[in-house]
């Protein structure tokens, strides 16, 4: 899975979580897939989702900003399917025409975008969240799941191997990322794989970018 996206930066740090009304309520935490290996299904885990959202959430919409929403980097969670991903954009401007989007993506599972200084206006279909509210893992886990990780609180540094598809996936995208944009100058290295692999995720990398499980070499 490819993503097309368009501007760049990296400033400060947030979440957000799918489907949530125009009234921030209590979250049920969203059922993940933690194999005991990437070729078994093992059993359900929650994933790491506040047990309540904070009264800094905002409701999906559209936000102008400097003045509705603040610069920075907001993670979100998607859903797992092909029709309940969380889309997002980035705008120069609220025309509604498509040289107004400055990068944009259908996210599935855990992911984060920065909301630059630069933007005029920014669209979420999810509800969004301070990233000092979102709950982190205790230690990154052995088995990774779909989705976008920060290396170093997500995911450690380290070998992985791939290879089992997640959701509706077929093939396997991943990417290795030194930014949040969303812009593809942000993309350190990726693929599109249908077979078992391995990725090197380097302490260096900012985050990691995956549409199947990732299971850590020892």
């Amino acid at each position: 899975m490819f993503r097309f996206v368009l501007a760049a930066g990296l400033l400060g740090m947030v979440l957000v979580a799918c489907e949530a009304p125009d009234e921030p309520e209590e979250l049920t935490p969203t059922p993940v897939v933690f194999p005991t290996s990437i070729f078994d299904p093992g059993e359900i885990s929650p994933v790491y989702m506040p047990k309540s959202t904070p009264t800094s959430a905002l409701a999906p919409g559209m936000y102008r900003v400097g003045a509705d929403i603040e610069p920075g980097v907001y993670a979100g969670m998607g859903g797992w399917g092909e029709f309940d991903s969380c889309y997002w954009e980035r705008l120069s401007g609220a025309s509604g025409e498509p040289d107004d989007v400055l990068a944009n993506a259908d996210a599935n599972g855990q992911f984060y975008i920065e909301v630059l200084d630069s933007d005029r206006y920014f669209r979420t279909d999810c509800a969004v969240v301070p990233l000092s509210d979102w709950r982190a893992p205790r230690r990154p886990p052995k088995i990774v799941e779909m989705g976008m990780h920060l290396v170093g609180r997500d995911i450690a540094p380290g070998r992985y191997k791939g290879g089992r598809s997640a959701g509706y996936h077929v093939s396997c995208y991943w990417a290795r990322l030194s930014g949040l944009s969303g812009d593809s100058d942000d993309i350190i290295a990726n693929d599109n794989v249908v077979r078992p692999f391995y990725v090197t995720v380097e302490p260096t990398d900012l985050a990691v970018e995956t549409s199947c499980f990732l299971e850590k070499e020892e």
